[in-house]
């Protein structure tokens, strides 16, 4: 084979893979934006509210490291701020470090002042349901008004605390 068919043949398959992964990036937004309608809230692919920086000391997940914050869906519960999203983060301090992602829900109160003054309610969804699914059992969580106090119309087995 010539080098230059090697190289049309490589080019070929960069665009190919970029095209597939726009693709399905895309099909993944518009899910989310059902889920989204479902819930009555709304949804941004990106991080708007600048959650990763005010979560970050409490997430969840002993260890995480560089935190981001994607495909958000977000709305009003009562007197709460909800928001679904899927956090990526870095876990392995050591030796082999390995990204990770989980959807968790973060709530906290709508009348608390400066944002991040308030701790907020923070919760992940299991890993065993589809992604989709974990968006919408943890949008089927009611407000929690008082700290430590739960609430849920989901299946508690597809939850975790």
């Amino acid at each position: 084979m010539s080098p230059l068919v090697h190289l049309y043949l490589i080019v070929a398959v960069t665009v190919a893979a970029y095209l597939i992964s726009r693709f399905d990036r895309r099909r993944h937004g518009r899910v989310l934006q059902r889920v989204a309608a479902e819930l009555d809230m709304n949804y941004s692919a990106a991080d708007p509210f600048g959650l990763a920086i005010r979560i970050a000391d409490r997430f969840p997940v002993p260890g995480a490291a560089r935190l981001s914050i994607g495909d958000l869906v977000y709305g009003i519960q009562g007197n709460r701020y909800r928001y679904i999203f899927t956090a990526h983060y870095t876990v392995g301090a050591v030796r082999m470090k390995k990204r990770a992602s989980r959807v968790v829900l973060y709530s906290e109160p709508a009348n608390q002042g400066p944002r991040g003054t308030t701790e907020g309610d923070i919760r992940t969804a299991s890993q065993a349901l589809s992604w989709a699914d974990q968006y919408r059992a943890l949008g089927r969580l009611q407000a929690v008004d008082a700290p430590g106090a739960s609430v849920a119309s989901a299946p508690a087995s597809h939850l975790q605390l």
